[in-house]
């Protein structure tokens, strides 16, 4: 997944950082998205459809699993058996039933604390009978210590994330908002304490 390139040398090298076993046996189509984030001698990862975070040490060349699952997740979503048997709509379908971890690990340095968006599964069809869609699903701001330790959870408005990347800065963690109206990117800011 990742390779490290030594200029001086001319050489490029697998870090060893890897896909989840999850990914090696099931097809989960759309759900395999990563995210990664460097973070000094390290590079966090993780996936949309798995709820551990990886830590892979630059200096050691060792991997950590770190576990990471939020308390709103029943389960680990079963991928398809095979990809060849998949229709798109059944794919489609599955995909925006199940939960994620859509987000990368960000750490704050200025509070010493990583964020994680995590949105909870939902039925196909909402309750006046229509399908339900990625923007009716509840997200979670996930907030854990530096050792990894889950803090709390934040539920956020449902509907109003919009699927950018979030950042972090002084201010506290930036969270990309959905509208419908504006030209701009607007974003959140949320300052845990």
């Amino acid at each position: 997944m990742f390779l490290e390139y030594n200029p001086v040398t001319d050489v490029w090298r697998d870090v060893g950082a890897r896909y989840s076993e999850l990914f090696r046996h099931r097809y989960y189509d759309l759900a395999i998205e990563s995210f990664s984030h460097f973070t000094g001698d390290a590079i966090l990862y993780n996936f949309e459809a798995e709820p551990n975070i990886y830590k892979y040490s630059l200096t050691k060349g060792t991997m950590e699993t770190i576990g990471g699952a939020s308390s709103y997740a029943d389960s680990i979503p079963q991928g398809f058996k095979n990809k060849k048997a998949v229709e798109r709509e059944d794919a489609f379908n599955w995909f925006i039933r199940i939960p994620w971890y859509n987000s990368p690990v960000l750490f704050d340095p200025y509070k010493k604390l990583y964020y994680r968006l995590y949105f909870d599964d939902i039925p196909l069809k909402k309750s006046d009978g229509l399908f339900a869609g990625q923007f009716d699903k509840t997200p979670v701001l996930m907030v854990f210590d530096d050792d990894f330790n889950l803090l709390k959870e934040i539920e956020l408005p449902v509907g109003t994330i919009a699927g950018g990347k979030p950042f972090v800065s002084p201010k506290g963690l930036h969270i990309d908002l959905r509208t419908l109206t504006s030209k701009y990117k607007v974003y959140c800011i949320v300052s845990v304490e």
